[in-house]
């Protein structure tokens, strides 16, 4: 919940500034997850991204941050609802911490069903992040927050670069790299 006061005034804001993009429903307005810094990516920045290509994801494997595409595509599209869960609606999936039922720094993060309780993990807890005091996004009841790697590689194409995406203690985590903003493309 406090994502959602913390963010309404620059979300108001920014959509004010941005086109509506159509959506099913008006109230899933979809948005880039992007990184404040471009980290080195001027013209697109990162994004949080699903492993793969439209119609090729891995949702079996950790999220990573990848170039913001110039358009919502169900690979990078999020909603955050109201009980702090960052859900990929085309899979019908939430951003989940990986851990024994607790999230340990340097963790990954991946994709599972909301609200999923099954041996040796019980996701909600998992799975609700909200936006602290240095807008980072931090899972709730923990000192973790999402961050990017310092390095990054290229994937199938020249012009296209990833990165490791991961909890840190958010104390310790730069700036530069763990610090998110919600984004609708142009």
């Amino acid at each position: 919940m406090k994502f959602w006061t913390t963010t309404m005034t620059a979300m108001a804001l920014m959509l004010s500034m941005t086109p509506v993009v159509s959506q099913e429903s008006a109230s899933e307005q979809t948005y880039h997850m992007k990184m404040d810094d471009p980290a080195g990516l001027v013209e697109t920045g990162y994004c949080l991204e699903i492993l793969g290509r439209p119609g090729d994801e891995m949702l079996e494997m950790p999220l990573i941050a990848h170039n913001c595409k110039l358009i919502l595509a169900p690979d990078d599209s999020i909603v955050h609802n109201g009980k702090g869960e960052i859900v990929f609606p085309a899979f019908d999936l939430c951003v989940t911490a990986m851990g024994l039922n607790i999230a340990l720094e340097y963790n990954s993060v991946m994709l599972k069903e909301c609200g999923l309780v099954e041996p040796y993990l019980n996701a909600p807890p998992l799975q609700a992040f909200e936006v602290n005091d240095r807008n980072q996004v931090q899972l709730m009841g923990s000192e973790l927050c999402l961050t990017i790697g310092d390095s990054s590689s290229t994937t199938t194409r020249p012009d296209h670069h990833w990165r490791a995406l991961y909890l840190q203690d958010c104390a310790g985590a730069p700036l530069e790299r763990s610090q998110w903003y919600l984004n609708i493309p142009e």
